[in-house]
């Protein structure tokens, strides 16, 4: 397992996560391409996939809530990203998704930008960021878990 990489840029407005995933990237590409997988309790179950789609998706997960993720741009397999519209966590802020080839396999890199236009105090910007370090970490060793299961 490879450990995970943090960076910030411009104070608390971005984090950002890797892992490296033993799979092609088209086998990443298939989960990466539904808007909201990442929005679970640490484990990816298949039937709660979302449909690929442009423009806004409405995600509903029974503990997490509702949320709007609207497709910005789309380069199979190497990068997608997404815009979260309103919602209780991180109003407008941008998912990049980035499918890099390596030997062997490809790294999964996640990053989440725009924290700081986020319309809240500082220390609770910093308590979001925190938050979304721990949590891209933990969906990301959920990607890899599922798309090397499947």
């Amino acid at each position: 397992m490879n450990p995970a990489t943090v960076a910030r840029d411009g104070g608390l407005d971005r984090v950002e996560r890797s892992t490296a995933i033993d799979a092609s990237a088209e086998e990443v590409w298939e989960l990466v391409c539904r808007p909201g997988w990442w929005i679970n309790d640490g484990e990816i179950e298949p039937d709660s996939l979302p449909a690929a789609t442009s423009g806004v998706q409405i995600v509903e997960h029974p503990q997490q809530g509702r949320f709007e993720v609207h497709t910005l741009r789309v380069d199979r397999p190497r990068y997608l990203s997404y815009r979260w519209v309103g919602g209780q966590y991180a109003a407008d802020t941008v998912v990049e998704f980035f499918v890099e080839e390596r030997p062997g396999g490809v790294t999964l890199r996640v990053v989440e930008s725009g924290f700081e236009a986020l319309a809240m105090s500082a220390e609770a910007k910093e308590r979001l960021l925190e938050e979304h370090q721990f949590g891209w970490e933990l969906e990301l060793l959920a990607a890899r878990k599922f798309t090397v299961a499947t």
